[in-house]
């Protein structure tokens, strides 16, 4: 037996509900800026890639490396600003948790990423809380 009262929270790059009707019954989509400590738990991780190709190879890497901190399968979608990946991973032991990175190639040797917190605020680029510092 299913709790009503507590929400199940699912991420989706789709702004169709639809497309969630398989997955749960009575979806509720809400568009976030930021996660909610509350509700959310761990980091959202949105990667723009040059194609589908790429990102079906991305998802297959973190699949084969690192399957124990995924919260949820990772996500391939394609729409009108191109192809992205969704990941919904556990944050590293030590590091701060409910945040939601953005990744996008900009040349085959640079990307941008800004990465949000709870708070609506963006780190730092000096910070980089995915990453794991060296030594460990």
């Amino acid at each position: 037996m299913v709790d009503e009262t507590k929400p199940v929270t699912l991420y989706t790059l789709s702004d169709n509900p639809d497309d969630l009707a398989t997955r749960i019954a009575k979806p509720v989509v809400t568009l976030i800026h930021h996660l909610d400590p509350s509700l959310d738990d761990g980091w959202l991780i949105i990667r723009r890639h040059y194609n589908e190709e790429v990102a079906v190879g991305y998802v297959a890497g973190v699949i084969d490396t690192d399957k124990s901190d995924l919260c949820d399968p990772p996500q391939v979608y394609r729409t009108v600003a191109g192809t992205f990946t969704l990941l919904h991973r556990r944050p590293r032991i030590g590091a701060e948790n409910h945040l939601i990175a953005f990744y996008a190639p900009i040349t085959a040797y640079e990307d941008w990423f800004g990465i949000v917190r709870p708070d609506n605020s963006w780190l730092p680029r000096t910070e980089r809380p995915l990453y794991a510092d060296e030594g460990d």
